[in-house]
């Protein structure tokens, strides 16, 4: 009987890590959210499809804080907005690159604010796709 809970318990700890990622983004604390976001990473595709475009714009909106926090100087700092871009566009895409449905799991707020850090990553020199390819 415990194996068969486990893949569902695996899904509920995913799901509580996203949320845990996104309280420590609105408590500002963005390098634990970024820790957890990476590490959720590797689990992604066990998210549900709306999940999968909610972790999208956290980590779109967690790569920009971060960088945001970076002297202009530090080269890491290019590479973080360039993840931003990567997971907002990917984020905003028809069902977040995820299915059609899952398109609506942002609400028009979390969207324009997507639109709107995508317009202050417009200089972004990086090729796109390379922090969310798999």
């Amino acid at each position: 009987m415990l194996a068969v809970a486990t893949p569902f318990i695996g899904c509920a700890t995913q799901s509580q890590d996203l949320e845990r990622a996104r309280q420590h983004y609105h408590n500002l604390e963005f390098s634990r959210a970024m820790a957890l976001l990476r590490l959720l990473g590797d689990d992604e595709p066990s998210l549900s499809p709306a999940e999968r475009v909610q972790y999208a714009f956290l980590r779109g909106m967690t790569d920009l804080r971060v960088s945001e926090s970076l002297p202009a100087a530090d080269p890491n700092r290019r590479l973080y907005r360039a993840c931003g871009r990567d997971w907002l566009l990917r984020a905003l895409s028809p069902g977040g690159g995820v299915d059609e449905t899952a398109s609506r799991s942002l609400s028009e707020e979390q969207a324009a604010r997507a639109r709107a850090a995508l317009s202050t990553l417009a200089d972004v020199e990086l090729e796109p796709g390379r922090c969310t390819a798999r």
